[in-house]
């Protein structure tokens, strides 16, 4: 569930708003995930696309992306690219497979 609050600033007649969300336990089950046998499904060859679940992110995480200017619901390369990054790097506890992306 993701939380609004809203912060009026007289002085600057200024509006914030801020989103928050408990995501400890997405984070428990992308561990589970990412540490059971089912994260280390072998790709299924050169022909046969398969997809695995890779990851597992918050709605508000997707929100910060999306304000940092990644389109996370219709990517371009660029915006693959820079998830991988994001998800290889500070955000790696939101994966649920091991190792790189």
């Amino acid at each position: 569930m993701i939380k609004t609050k809203f912060h009026y600033d007289d002085g600057g007649d200024t509006l914030h708003i801020e989103r928050s969300q408990d995501v400890s336990a997405i984070l428990e089950r992308n561990k589970a995930i990412a540490n059971s046998h089912q994260a280390k499904r072998p790709h299924a060859g050169r022909y046969r696309q398969t997809y695995n679940h890779v990851a597992s992110i918050p709605m508000v995480v997707v929100e910060q992306w999306m304000k940092e200017g990644v389109n996370f619901f219709n990517p371009t390369p660029e915006d693959k690219k820079k998830i991988r990054q994001y998800l290889n790097g500070d955000y790696k506890l939101l994966k649920t497979i091991p190792g790189h992306i």
